[in-house]
């Protein structure tokens, strides 16, 4: 759940706004179903989640890059901290490693900062719900 959007690019400095051919097409045609949502990092984010079907809330703080430490706090109150380790494993999607817990989330981004979490906390217990980070 800490997850960081790719940044967009802006105009190309080398490209020149005259003489340019008409027949040109992209280099990259755009994609139908969004970006590159799911950050190649986590750390330095703010994740923050609402579990659903609850009022409960939660964040994790994360310091680090692809590895770092955590702390976990739901409906304000701090509870634990760890370690974690960030793997994306798609344009959209990630999962965020948690220890000594032993558990691990996937993070579905339906938009830049913002999508679904599956939590996994041992094989007969998932827990869905949404998350927003910075």
């Amino acid at each position: 759940m800490f997850l960081n959007g790719c940044g967009g690019g802006g105009e190309d400095p080398t490209a020149s706004s005259s003489g340019s051919s008409p027949n040109q097409s992209p280099t990259t045609p755009p994609s139908s179903s969004g970006g590159d949502f799911a950050p190649n990092s986590i750390g330095g984010k703010t994740v923050n989640g609402h579990i659903g079907g609850t009022s409960t809330t939660w964040q994790i703080v994360t310091t680090g890059g692809t590895n770092g430490s955590y702390t976990y706090s739901e409906n304000g109150k701090y509870l634990n901290n760890g370690t974690y380790t960030w793997t994306k494993t798609n344009a959209s999607s990630g999962v965020l490693a948690l220890s000594p817990s032993d558990t691990t989330m996937e993070l579905d981004y339906t938009a830049a900062n913002q999508g679904t979490y599956l939590y996994h906390a041992n094989a007969n217990y998932n827990e869905p719900g949404t998350f927003t980070t910075n």
